[in-house]
């Protein structure tokens, strides 16, 4: 299921919109789609060879409820293009989610990013080919994307997507010994402590080698979840109404721009 991080809708009530692109004007140097010279046996280097871009029409929306998701309007890549970058802004409260389900059929979810902002995101897409985009906004919010497409190629930073999956692994130890207590009655009290104070030591760990900024964040949350006050029915609402994780932070945004948001694995229904 794809949508918010934790495949569940959690908050207010949420529009779902599948938009399409037109390829528009070139810029910076060349125009993707222009035949290709024949006889080349190699790529040559990134140094030797331009980037090339080429800006679509701008898309908008406004969030509906009930959601209304459509599956056949789609992007139009032209030849040439590795990248499509979408410069994406909605006017409102709450969080969006945006992605390309063609681009990243293994992931359970988009791209997670607050309204009342503008942000850039990068997919890897295969030249000519045509895939839907997929927009999830509040009720009554208005958005805006501009996509661009680029012969550049989309390259994630190794040591980032580490610290992702981390952060992912810890946060859905968080939610497994909140669901295994409250929901699955699973186990009891002693093993619900045991489990946070575990994921707060992965935090921990993580947070060690993270930038300042990052630590910082992964220590709010293991302080958070292994709070001596903590109770099961406050840290289970303050999960799954995003006050515990916020659906947009530094490092979540930047696991998202890096194409490795954080992915939440369930050991008690799903």
């Amino acid at each position: 299921m794809r949508g918010m991080s934790h495949g569940r809708a959690v908050g207010g009530v949420i529009a779902a919109v599948v938009i399409g692109a037109l390829t528009g004007c070139a810029a910076n140097g060349g125009t993707l789609g222009a035949s290709r010279s024949s006889g080349a046996t190699a790529s040559p280097s990134a140094r030797d060879t331009p980037v090339v871009t080429s800006v679509g029409a701008p898309l908008s929306g406004v969030g509906t409820n009930p959601p209304t998701p459509t599956d056949d309007a789609r992007l139009a890549v032209p030849e040439g293009a590795h990248t499509v970058t979408l410069s994406f802004s909605c006017v409102g409260t709450g969080t969006y989610t945006v992605d390309i389900p063609d681009a990243t059929p293994d992931r359970q979810a988009g791209l997670v990013g607050a309204c009342g902002s503008t942000a850039t995101w990068t997919w890897t897409v295969r030249p000519t080919s045509s895939p839907s985009v997929s927009v999830v906004v509040p009720d009554g919010a208005t958005w805006t994307a501009t996509p661009t497409y680029s012969s550049a190629v989309f390259t994630s930073d190794s040591s980032l997507s580490a610290v992702c999956a981390g952060f992912g692994a810890a946060q859905s130890a968080v939610m497994n010994a909140i669901e295994g207590y409250s929901t699955a009655h699973a186990f009891g009290l002693e093993q619900w402590k045991s489990r946070l104070d575990a994921a707060a030591a992965q935090f921990t760990q993580l947070a060690a080698t993270a930038p300042a900024n990052d630590a910082a964040e992964l220590n709010g949350y293991a302080a958070a979840v292994s709070a001596p006050q903590r109770t099961p029915d406050a840290l289970r609402q303050a999960f799954f109404t995003n006050h515990l994780f916020p659906a947009s932070t530094g490092l979540r945004d930047a696991c998202a721009a890096n194409q490795t948001p954080v992915q939440l694995t369930a050991e008690f229904g799903g």
